[in-house]
């Protein structure tokens, strides 16, 4: 670990599948942004660069998903940087459940969104389990807490809740009520004493909804 590194994890700018409240994971339809998630990904670049001010080796890193890419991009040309797409930083893939809104889930399928959300071992049908998602994000971002520098990563909020209930030690149903709306920021530094949460779910002058 690079005592002083930093790494900022941002959740994506909104979708018409995240306006509607559809489950879109990796393997997924892959939307892009809607107007308002542009909108969101420039208001985040603006935030970014508040924060990190003059900060030497910024990298900016996405998930290979296209609404993530495209969030990145504003950031990225803030300090004159390309987007690395790292497939790691994917969001879970939902398998069958792809698509599906939360209260359908709820309706049909109680217990299986009940275990979904309680047990990290389990996997939906032609999806990943929590497990299988820690197994990828996690490596991928204690590898980045050992850099030089501050990465910036786009991602979404299966990763993000990963890596602060990683940091924080928390188990899958208490992480899961973080709040983590599109084009949050979420950052952690690393010290002697090992990473720290510096700030989660931060939204700027654009507020708390």
């Amino acid at each position: 670990m690079q005592t002083g590194s930093r790494v900022v994890l941002c959740r994506h700018g909104v979708t018409d599948f995240t306006a509607s409240g559809r489950w879109d994971g990796r393997g997924g339809a892959d939307p892009a942004l809607n107007a308002e998630g542009q909108a969101q990904a420039r208001d985040l670049a603006a935030r970014v660069g508040a924060f990190l001010g003059d900060a030497p080796e910024v990298r900016v890193i996405s998930s290979s998903l296209r609404r993530a890419k495209e969030t990145a991009a504003p950031v990225a040309e803030l300090f004159g940087t390309g987007v690395t797409p790292r497939r790691v930083w994917d969001e879970l893939s939902f398998g069958e459940w792809d698509g599906r809104t939360g209260e359908e889930l709820r309706r049909d399928h109680p217990d299986e969104t009940y275990r979904f959300w309680s047990d990290e071992t389990f996997r939906i049908s032609g999806g990943e389990s929590h497990v299988d998602l820690h197994s990828r994000v996690r490596p991928a971002f204690e590898r980045l807490l050992g850099l030089n520098g501050t990465t910036v990563v786009v991602t979404h909020w299966g990763p993000i809740m990963s890596c602060i209930s990683l940091v924080l030690g928390i188990d899958l149903l208490p992480a899961r009520r973080l709040s983590l709306p599109p084009t949050s920021m979420t950052s952690f530094k690393a010290t002697q004493d090992g990473p720290q949460v510096e700030f989660v779910n931060d939204l700027g002058t654009r507020g708390h909804h």
